[in-house]
């Protein structure tokens, strides 16, 4: 493994129900305002054509490492969060069936865990056609099926 390089922008490929969330707000904290580009707070300047790759210090996003290492085109630091795939199954069923505002939260509360697992891993497609929350941090990491 090479050693972090502070002249070289941090990635953070943020995957679901992995911490995340507290990586990110660290991340925050060490990077002076204007210079993280956050992929929700940000989205809209990749769809208005403003987004300039180099004005970042920190990318943060629920991003695949394939594409944003192709898309930047330079070296970065890259770090992520990994879990133990079950746990992580568990974290995303419950926070989805106490969140009423979550697209899965019908699904969550109408189905035990067993149920719920079996649907997502065997029946539900998103617009890209799969998703699969055991498997995706692999696909995160090296690339789409």
């Amino acid at each position: 493994m090479k050693k972090f390089d502070p002249s070289l922008p941090i990635v953070l490929i943020h995957m679901e129900k992995n911490g995340g969330t507290t990586v990110s707000h660290v991340l925050d904290q060490m990077c002076p305002p204007g210079r993280a580009f956050r992929e929700h707070a940000d989205r809209h300047k990749l769809e208005d054509g403003t987004f300039d790759k180099k004005d970042y210090d920190i990318y943060n996003g629920h991003l695949f490492f394939p594409k944003i290492h192709c898309f930047l085109k330079k070296k970065a630091n890259y770090i992520t969060t990994i879990r133990d795939p079950l746990d992580r199954f568990l974290s995303f069923y419950y926070w989805h069936k106490k969140r009423p505002e979550s697209i899965f939260h019908s699904h969550a509360n109408k189905m035990d865990i067993s149920d719920f697992f079996n649907f997502f891993v065997y029946e539900y497609k998103n617009d890209s056609g799969w998703f699969n929350i055991i498997s995706q941090q692999c696909y995160q990491l090296c690339g789409e099926r």
